[in-house]
């Protein structure tokens, strides 16, 4: 039988940072970055990496604060550029220098954001998809999505689209605790510059849906609209404050994680977790107390990658030791902060290797 799937997370999950570096798809009229900014970024992310190595191998070592300093410059270089890209008004400049309609592709500024990663040959599930004969790859996470954003993906997807008895594999990112979302009962579908899917395709109707879920970053946001053309806006610098101090994630945290395997076991679907950047051993330990299961909810620790691959700590640690162990060290990390498809293919490459020789791990309930 046809085995399936499904992948659900945050912007990682997901692969943002395949297309990058995104400079030779760039409209025309978009602006760029400076000359040297690429050349940068290689060697800074190179000397990161080394720096990290050598720590590993010598903790006397101190970290060199001021490659994570250039680094960070470099980051905020790349995200300054990008809003720019995006807030170009393409068709005004389209218009000075040509006549008629433009197409589409004459509107695209070059560089892919959201959901319309899914679609991209370079990210790690669509790799893995490539290397996997008789399994369907379905990858429905968001760009910062919250832990609530993912419960409600899967349920959602399997509300409209699953309607056989396939066995599945729901792995499962969990995302930042610290975000929140908001669902809008207004369509707020932003214009979609990743590619030209028909508005009847599976892709198409699931992102539709997704548009009505605002996720936004606790620990970033002070004033809030629950949509982007509404008239109000709430300050809720209060509220993320004591949800930062006091902890007040942890319990809906915990509450998600619960939630996502109870869905699984409804639908009789296997199912398989980590986190985003937390280490495994934070949750399990809570040495910090950071991470307390105050309610004792029955969360499924043996369902993490950890037991069966002890550096699988976390999904972007996982990735970034792939990265080092191949002397990736200048294309791990994109700019973004994220992962480069060729650090994304030696993930695929082991996640197809796992789910194979680690089968009775993976395809359990």
């Amino acid at each position: 039988m046809k085995k399936r799937i499904i992948i659900v997370g945050d912007s990682f999950s997901l692969g943002v940072g395949a297309d990058f570096p995104p400079f030779e798809n760039l409209n025309k009229y978009a602006p760029t970055i400076k000359d040297s900014w690429l050349a940068d970024w290689h060697q800074v992310t190179e000397g990161y990496y080394k720096d990290y190595v050598l720590r590993q191998e010598d903790p006397r070592i101190k970290e060199n604060e001021s490659i994570h300093e250039r680094l960070s410059e470099l980051s905020r270089e790349y995200h300054a550029w990008t809003k720019e890209v995006f807030m170009t008004d393409y068709f005004k400049l389209w218009k000075q220098d040509n006549d008629g309609r433009p197409t589409s592709n004459d509107l695209k500024p070059g560089i892919h954001t959201g959901r319309g990663l899914a679609e991209h040959s370079g990210t790690w599930s669509n790799q893995l998809q490539s290397m996997l004969q008789d399994t369907e790859v379905i990858n429905l996470s968001k760009p910062g999505g919250s832990m609530a954003t993912v419960v409600s993906a899967l349920s959602t997807y399997i509300n409209m689209y699953v309607t056989d008895d396939r066995e599945t594999l729901v792995f499962f990112q969990a995302p930042d605790p610290a975000r929140r979302h908001v669902i809008t009962s207004e369509f707020n579908k932003t214009l979609d510059y990743e590619g030209d899917i028909e508005e009847t395709s599976v892709e198409s109707n699931f992102n539709n849906k997704l548009y009505y879920i605002q996720d936004y970053n606790i620990a970033s946001m002070r004033k809030l609209k629950p949509s982007a053309d509404s008239q109000d806006t709430y300050d809720i610098g209060s509220f993320n404050k004591m949800y930062i101090e006091k902890n007040l994630y942890i319990g809906e945290w915990y509450q998600n994680i619960y939630n996502m395997q109870s869905i699984c076991k409804a639908n009789n679907f296997n199912m398989a977790w980590c986190t985003s950047t937390v280490p495994v051993s934070d949750i399990i330990h809570n040495a910090k107390n950071e991470y307390p299961n105050v309610m004792d909810i029955d969360v499924r620790f043996d369902r993490m990658p950890h037991n069966i691959d002890k550096q699988f700590v976390s999904f972007t640690f996982k990735n970034e030791i792939l990265g080092i162990k191949n002397a990736n060290y200048k294309e791990i990390m994109s700019g973004c902060r994220h992962y480069t498809a060729k650090n994304q293919q030696l993930f695929a490459k082991f996640m197809a290797n796992s789910l194979i020789t680690n089968e009775d791990f993976w395809w359990q309930k």
